[in-house]
């Protein structure tokens, strides 16, 4: 039994080393055939006002068998125009120990319909290429930023993938809610140049976002309570 455990151990080891080699001599890239829902690009603008122009923001709708609308738009935030700031945690295994989180930025009432804009930092997979978290351990996925409506970013996941969330609302101040804004608005421009392999253990937001306030069960977003 100990040899078996021992030749286990060994299989499990060199099968790792080879992930890493194999990721080591992938490049990133923008030019790949893309799955549909990380296809398009959101595009940035920062205008000399301190507002910025976000483009292709995703608004997808869905049923719990399919996608039933694929659209897109453009618009213009003000960041001294947050009012609060939500993230919610998908999580991705059984026991609660591995979660996707994403950002939720609400704006006052003069957006309308775009006032609840969210932001989700995910894989940009290939078509018919499966997520896994060991392939995203040895940095096997391009990173992308999805700007999308929150009505998109959860009912794609309570409805159509049948995912639990956990919606916080975090108690920040409001200069570095619009910071925060700001800061993820230029790294979606960075990668639509540079886009970078998927890395775990990135603290970038920590220090941002820590402190929470509030937090719920949620199948709904804030503007529908």
């Amino acid at each position: 039994m100990r040899k078996i455990l021992k030749w286990a151990v060994r299989i499990v080891f060199v099968a790792a080393i080879a992930l890493v080699a194999l990721a080591s001599f992938r490049n990133p890239s923008l030019s790949r055939s893309w799955d549909e829902d990380v296809r398009v690009l959101a595009g940035v603008e920062i205008l000399d006002e301190g507002t910025v122009r976000l483009t292709n923001i995703r608004d997808w709708r869905y049923t719990q068998d399919s996608v039933v609308s694929k659209p897109y738009f453009d618009a213009s935030f003000n960041p001294q125009d947050i009012v609060d700031l939500w993230m919610y945690e998908q999580q991705l295994d059984d026991v609660g120990l591995i979660a996707h989180t994403f950002l939720v930025f609400e704006f006052d009432e003069s957006y309308g319909p775009s006032r609840y804009l969210g932001l989700s930092v995910e894989t940009r997979r290939e078509s018919g290429e499966e997520y896994s978290l060991l392939g995203g351990l040895f940095r096997s996925f391009e990173v992308t930023h999805i700007w999308a409506t929150e009505e998109d970013l959860v009912t794609r996941r309570v409805q159509l993938l049948d995912y639990p969330l956990t919606r916080y609302r975090l108690d920040i101040p409001a200069e570095v809610r619009s910071r925060v804004f700001v800061k993820m608005a230029r790294e979606t421009a960075d990668l639509a140049a540079t886009p970078p392999l998927v890395q775990y253990g990135d603290e970038q937001l920590h220090e941002w976002i820590d402190p929470v306030r509030e937090r719920e069960r949620t199948g709904s977003h804030p503007g529908a309570l």
